[in-house]
């Protein structure tokens, strides 16, 4: 059982600093002139502790898993504009392929993830597998070669360094870019 934990551990930190880094990488990469269309229409939206947040810092990914070919991985990520947080949802399914539908952590392995930047020091929160568990269901709309949609619900992210402190992060949407 143990190994097994291990495992799923691994994978977990592994898929989130992959998405993190793809994130950062396309946020903060090669300045350039400005393009006003870059971003056009894309947004990610949701609702945290019962207020909207929209940020157009955000982008999607779907492809195969960098560790087994018999996987595969979607993943959204965003950041305000300012930076100071970042919230993101991965999906894993066994084969080739992922479809248009309804996935729900039950389910699926389903990482997620928020963080908080205040007064230099960074707070992390993620899905909880202790009573009472994070559920969430991921809805993926509209799978384009240059963009994905889609929709979430759920309830809570834990702080990893206090799990009585939670963000309520309960419903959203998306249409994002698509890097991969």
């Amino acid at each position: 059982m143990r190994c097994q934990y291990e495992t799923i551990m691994r994978k977990i930190v592994l898929f989130a600093l992959a998405t993190i880094s793809i994130l950062t990488f396309v946020l903060t990469g090669c300045k350039k002139e400005p393009d006003n269309t870059d971003n056009a229409g894309y947004y990610l939206k949701f609702k945290m502790n019962g207020s909207w947040v929209l940020w157009t810092n955000a982008v999607a990914e779907l492809g195969a898993d960098l560790d087994d070919a018999n996987k595969t991985n979607f993943a959204f990520q965003g950041a305000s504009g300012d930076m100071r947080e970042s919230f993101g949802i991965s999906l894993q399914v066994d084969g080739t392929s992922l479809t248009e539908g309804t996935y729900s952590s039950d389910n699926y392995f389903m990482p997620g993830g928020y963080s908080i930047t205040r007064n230099g020091s960074t707070s992390w929160y993620d899905l909880s597998d202790r009573e009472p568990v994070s559920k969430y269901y991921l809805t993926l709309t509209t799978i384009e070669p240059g963009a994905i949609k889609g929709s979430f619900t759920g309830n809570f992210f834990v702080n990893m360094e206090d799990e009585n402190d939670k963000v309520a992060i309960t419903e959203g949407e998306f249409y994002l870019k698509r890097i991969r």
